[in-house]
């Protein structure tokens, strides 16, 4: 019975989102029954299996969206850091820069 109940979770795992809402509504109006309870004890079954079915794709979803934020977020890392090599080295190049201009007008001034 269990093996049973494993196929037919399996292969709600395998159907869209949108067709288990779909299928969730029609057991809401369908399948239940103000005089039979073992009707909707069956519909009650079914309807927690539907729903285990879309948490656990929404969840997958979720895991797969997870994944790319933490790979979006080194990247910014990564990016973050060589964009602070390139400025510093910017920044000593402007320096050496402006140390040979002050070097340049001392020169100028001393010898004219």
């Amino acid at each position: 019975m269990r093996e049973s109940f494993r196929k037919k979770c399996y292969h709600e795992l395998t159907k869209e989102r949108d067709e288990l809402i779909e299928h969730l509504d029609k057991l809401a109006i369908d399948q239940t029954s103000i005089t039979n309870p073992k009707a909707n004890a069956i519909a009650v079954i079914t309807a927690i299996r539907k729903l285990a079915s879309i948490q656990s794709i929404l969840s997958d979803l979720a895991d797969l969206q997870t994944k790319r934020i933490v790979r979006l977020t080194w990247a910014l890392v990564i990016l973050t850091a060589a964009l602070l090599v390139f400025t510093a080295a910017l920044y000593e190049d402007a320096h050496a820069q402006i140390q040979h201009d002050n070097l340049a007008k001392q020169q100028q001034t001393q010898h004219p």
